[in-house]
């Protein structure tokens, strides 16, 4: 619990300590996600198959002078998570507002009712992601890399999260 606090909590704060604002390439990384859709929906891909783009923008900051120290490279990797939360939260309100509809035209009494499913999952997902990362960084425990394995782990996560529902949202729906 006390690592899951000093990594989790150093994160947070990280970008307060940031010299300068991490610049992102957003077409590249708008790519990377209409990409990954497109193959997802085309049944083309699963999701670890288009993974590869994920953390490329991160990687390009990291390489950079300021992005070489243990600080740099958190704010580099928290820059890019930061990318996907947004889309991750877009494409989660579109999922709310789906699955709302398909519950009013349902009812709720259908077992599991659409949206109240996708609620319980979010949350459970967001404390398996959180202790997921934890495990990921405890094998660094001590040490600086501990915060950027975390980082890292938060960045492949939400990423990985934002297209698996995304790939949920652009499935054909039938009964």
């Amino acid at each position: 619990m006390i690592l899951r606090t000093t990594i989790f909590g150093a994160l947070l704060a990280m970008p307060a300590w940031a010299q300068e604002p991490v610049q992102l390439d957003e077409t590249a990384l708008q790519s990377c996600l209409s990409g990954a859709r497109g193959a997802l929906a085309a049944g083309a891909a699963r999701i670890d198959d288009v993974m590869d783009c994920v953390g490329n923008q991160a990687d390009i900051c990291m390489s950079l002078p300021d992005g070489q120290t243990t600080m740099g490279m958190i704010d580099c990797l928290a820059a890019e998570t930061g990318w996907w939360d947004v889309q991750l939260n877009e494409i989660y309100a579109a999922q709310r507002q789906g699955r709302a509809a398909l519950q009013d035209d349902i009812g709720s009494d259908q077992m599991p009712p659409p949206l109240d499913s996708l609620v319980e999952m979010e949350r459970a997902w967001i404390g398996w992601r959180d202790k997921w990362c934890t495990f990921e960084a405890s094998a660094y425990a001590g040490g600086s890399l501990a915060r950027v394995v975390a980082a890292r782990c938060l960045l492949d996560e939400t990423a990985r999260h934002a297209l698996r529902l995304a790939a949920d949202l652009d499935a054909p729906k039938g009964n």
